[in-house]
């Protein structure tokens, strides 16, 4: 079996399962209360007042969770229009 990496859909692939895993693990790394974005913020310099992280995390969990839905119906159509071509071979 050959390794297809080099090739577009081999681009493609690696692309889509990059685009799985970021959101994740930007969910699984999040700090859970707004006092802990404001500690991480002021350690690269941005200072942040509490209400303001609060809804930065809110905002961050939302755009996460927006991204990991489109991908399960973007897998879930791929995976539907396969098993009709597979539908259709059969048929024939």
């Amino acid at each position: 079996m050959q390794c297809n990496c080099k090739t577009k859909a081999g681009k493609r692939t690696q692309r889509s399962m990059l685009s799985a895993i970021v959101p994740a693990i930007v969910l699984v790394l999040l700090p859970k209360c707004p006092l802990c974005i404001v500690a991480y913020a002021a350690c690269v310099g941005v200072g942040l007042s509490v209400s303001t992280a609060a809804m930065l995390r809110g905002a961050i969990i939302s755009i996460c969770g927006v991204a990991l839905v489109a991908l399960v119906a973007r897998a879930a159509k791929r995976g539907y229009r396969t098993r009709r071509m597979h539908d259709r071979e059969i048929d024939i």
